[in-house]
């Protein structure tokens, strides 16, 4: 076990050089668009060193991004939070992901993930978007309403913001 260790802490400290030191070929495999092996690799690699399970979910959350694959983003994102990563970036592409996969039941841990942002980053225009969609999916246009304003008084050109803004019009226009 020890001699694991060792090789781990060896080969961290060659991390800052390669983009994916997790297997040489991972780099070469997302190059050629072989999106699912390099993730598997990726995946492979966790249980081998658990000394790096932050920067590998990361490297997920990251790939999975890069190539919309939501489902895979959700679960490396998950993977950082219960490793204690706590990051605002994490959680709003986690609550952003959730939302953009449509599974109802996603909508309430997105507004909770939202709800917790706002406190920490309420001039932030995506936590404000993020949570008035959840509410907005969730059947509750009019506190949607407030949030999709609050991200234009952040930034007026917040294309979703507007966009959730458009939506709210539609599903209850004589709400005011």
């Amino acid at each position: 076990m020890l001699g694991g260790l060792l090789y781990s802490f060896q080969r961290d400290r060659a991390l800052p050089y390669l983009k994916l030191a997790y297997h040489p070929a991972i780099d070469r495999m997302v190059a050629a668009g072989e999106y699912r092996a390099a993730l598997d690799q990726l995946a492979v690699a966790i249980h081998l060193d658990f000394l790096s399970r932050q920067r590998i979910y990361e490297e997920i959350a990251s790939i999975a991004m890069t190539n919309g694959e939501v489902d895979d983003h959700i679960r490396a994102s998950r993977g950082l939070i219960d490793l204690g990563v706590t990051d605002p970036l994490t959680r709003i592409n986690l609550a952003g992901s959730l939302l953009l996969r449509g599974n109802p039941g996603d909508y309430p841990e997105a507004e909770q993930l939202s709800r917790q942002l706002l406190d920490e980053l309420p001039d932030r225009p995506e936590v404000n978007c993020n949570l008035g969609a959840a509410l907005l999916y969730q059947n509750k246009p009019g506190e949607a309403r407030t949030y999709f304003q609050r991200a234009l008084q952040v930034d007026p050109g917040f294309s979703p913001a507007q966009q959730g803004l458009l939506r709210v019009q539609q599903v209850s226009p004589f709400d005011e």
